[in-house]
């Protein structure tokens, strides 16, 4: 009976321990959107939102240390130091007759006392966790990895066996990932010379603030595509449809069509490929009947038997459900940021019931998807693992 009783108590421990990292994890995702908008107020651009942009990420990068550090290596301290807290509040807002309490055995109070952090053990933990911090926070989210890979698809036409795609994702332009950061990812997208660019959403991470400097820096991918820059919308794109609306404009106007439910035919050398594109689907404004009307088909079971090759760009990769029937077709997607952070083992059993495809290639029969890493981050402004993605596409004729 004793061992059941100190089995639960554990497993009681455990989860508040667990709903304690939930609820510090969700207030400090509120702080990191709060003070991310404080530039905006200010009107900053250019040099002076970089400024902001490091200082503001220093600020959460400081807060991130200071609550893990109690809630990760002291979560008995953190609990009790957020009960006294609420209880002292509760004291100072609603005054209660003071009860009398029993008397407390010294043997009672033996038990519950906490012994000091010793200094040794107090300054290998900071080092720690200073490292994982600021490793997460300056190093790996501003740094980027390059993945080559090489697909087949049945049929392509021979003017593009061996054609180059780079896909980029979630830039999410904001007071934490400048223009000033994004245009030093560009030029390196630039360096490698692609055929072709394409951007699979998430331009920006909030309202229209951002706009027009995310049209202006991502404009400058077409200095490095010979056949051009294209993009769909993401879910942080979209705040309605007048708002999505204006951003194309500006997209436009900088050299990068969003493909809207539709398709775009890339002609090269007398061959062509066909691009599709929609909007994104966690918006609830995708539409695949829409998009396969554009290459001339009734119904999506017309559609999937089409067997020439085809490119399609859709920003969340759990729209898969819905076109992974389509025959010898390539998927670009982004929208999971592969994480984010990745703890092996651990991630696969967080993310692959809310997206089951999260990172990386995967082979539906005849149909292919790849979901990017992204670029930018959502909530802190932190990056384990899942270093921000420019993936090279080589395509090739599968006979």
């Amino acid at each position: 009976m004793g061992k059941k009783l100190n089995l639960w108590r554990h497993l009681l421990n455990f989860g508040l321990w667990v709903l304690c990292l939930g609820i510090g994890y969700f207030v400090l995702v509120g702080i990191t959107y709060g003070i991310g908008g404080i530039p905006e107020i200010f009107g900053a651009t250019g040099e002076s939102l970089q400024w902001w942009g490091w200082g503001l990420r220093l600020v959460i990068a400081l807060i991130f240390g200071f609550a893990t550090f109690w809630l990760l290596f002291h979560p008995i301290r953190a609990r009790r130091a957020v009960v006294t807290f609420v209880k002292t509040l509760y004291r100072r807002f609603i005054p209660i007759k003071k009860a009398e309490t029993p008397p407390v055995s010294e043997a009672a109070n033996n038990v519950s006392e906490i012994k000091p952090i010793s200094r040794r053990r107090f300054v290998a933990e900071s080092a720690a966790l200073t490292a994982f911090t600021g490793y997460s926070f300056f190093a790996e989210a501003n740094g980027w990895t390059v993945n080559r890979i090489e697909l087949n698809l049945r049929d392509l036409p021979s003017a593009f066996e061996g054609f180059i795609i780079a896909q980029i994702t979630d830039i999410h332009i904001d007071s934490y990932s400048t223009p000033q950061d994004v245009s030093r990812f560009v030029a390196r997208v630039n360096s490698f010379k692609p055929d072709l660019t394409v951007v699979t959403g998430d331009f920006i991470s909030r309202g229209t603030y951002y706009f027009d400097m995310a049209a202006e820096t991502l404009g400058k991918l077409q200095d490095g595509a010979r056949m051009g820059v294209y993009g769909v919308s993401g879910n942080h794109d979209f705040w309605s449809e007048s708002d999505l609306g204006r951003f194309q404009t500006a997209l436009k106007k900088n050299g990068i069509p969003l493909i809207r439910n539709s398709a775009t035919e890339l002609k090269l050398n007398g061959d062509s490929l066909w691009l599709l594109g929609t909007d994104d689907s966690t918006t609830h404004n995708a539409d695949w009947g829409k998009t396969i009307k554009s290459l001339g088909y009734r119904t999506v079971e017309e559609a999937q038997k089409d067997t020439r090759a085809k490119i399609l760009l859709s920003h969340n990769p759990n729209f898969t459900q819905q076109v992974k029937d389509t025959d010898n077709c390539l998927m670009l997607s982004g929208h999971t940021h592969g994480g984010q952070v990745y703890l092996p083992g651990v991630m696969d059993l967080v993310m692959q019931p809310i997206f089951p495809r999260y990172r990386g290639l995967y082979q539906i029969g005849e149909f292919q998807l790849y979901v990017n890493n992204g670029y930018g981050t959502v909530g802190p402004p932190l990056r384990f693992l899942t270093r921000p993605e420019i993936t090279l596409i080589r395509l090739t004729r599968k006979s």
